[in-house]
């Protein structure tokens, strides 16, 4: 991470299509489950830190749950409770 990004603070939660499943888990800061959702998710983050919507500052790697959630939402995959609540970004 950067030296001066902030991780957001968030507990396990779920993402997940009609067919798969994943979690992003706070122990590690990182994703595990169904390749077919990690793989379309970490194939989108980039690992620099960029701007979404009104939020300026968000690092795009699966340590940072707003992030994921972001990238699985725009990837079209459910999330599940516990997820980071995306209405500040846009």
């Amino acid at each position: 991470m950067g030296e001066e990004y902030e991780a957001t603070i968030c507990g396990a939660f779920d993402i997940y299509s009609n067919e798969s499943a994943a979690q992003w888990v706070p122990e590690g800061r990182r994703l595990q489950g169904s390749e077919e959702v990690l793989g379309p998710i970490l194939e989108r983050l980039s690992g620099t830190v960029t701007s979404i919507g009104r939020r300026e500052r968000v690092w795009m790697d699966q340590r940072e749950p707003l992030a994921v959630a972001y990238i699985a939402r725009e990837l079209g995959f459910q999330l599940g409770d516990g997820a980071p609540s995306l209405k500040d970004l846009v």
